[in-house]
């Protein structure tokens, strides 16, 4: 018999409509993980060590799995980060990035894993940070790598989390048949797009 595998507890999980529960009771359930669509972890803040949780919990999902983040949407929405005032949104995004690259890398070696095939679908799809900060995982060209971008979005950022969230959920987007509207351009409020391992 194959050991039974399972995440940590999650904060939203989006499935499909066909999904069969196999369990569900008032706001937990267990359904087969061909079905998951989303996974998303909130968070009041992302300060210390709630970041490297958000990571972990959401990997604990991607282990097993085994997908894109182009085909399941793996997102941390935070209400906060705490030295936000006190460094600039550049230096928020070279932490955040530096963090997610020794938690990443940590994770790789315990896979043995290639670095392209663990980024495809091992890695957060995008994150919300303080309505100030967009954070998206671009996939991009199989010879190139997958590269990790911070955006200062400000007032849209929440707007771009959903705008990717409903981009994943859209069959017919995903695959070209009907482009989704974006709030503005991100890229003239780009502050570091690079590869994170």
């Amino acid at each position: 018999m194959m050991p039974l595998t399972c995440s940590k507890q999650l904060d939203i999980i989006i499935y499909d409509q066909a999904s069969p529960i196999v369990f569900g009771h008032s706001n937990f359930v267990i359904i087969p993980q061909k079905y998951v669509k989303s996974v998303i972890e909130v968070k009041t803040s992302i300060s210390g060590s709630k970041f490297i949780d958000a990571l972990e919990n959401l990997y604990s999902v991607q282990r097993f799995m085994k997908v894109s983040s182009d085909s399941t949407y793996f997102g941390i929405f935070s209400y906060g980060y705490h030295s936000f005032s006190s460094v600039g949104p550049n230096e928020v995004a070279r932490r955040l990035k530096n963090r997610m690259t020794s938690f990443y890398l940590e994770k790789r070696e315990e896979l043995r894993s290639s670095d392209l095939d663990f980024l495809r679908c091992c890695t957060v799809t995008s994150l919300c940070l303080n309505g100030n900060i967009y954070g998206l995982h671009w996939n991009g060209e199989r010879e190139r790598g997958p590269e990790f971008g911070f955006y200062n979005t400000k007032e849209q950022t929440f707007n771009f989390f959903l705008s990717n969230l409903l981009n994943t959920l859209d069959n017919e987007t995903i695959h070209g048949s009907r482009p989704l509207w974006y709030p503005t351009s991100k890229e003239s409020s780009l502050l570091l797009k690079e590869r994170l391992i």
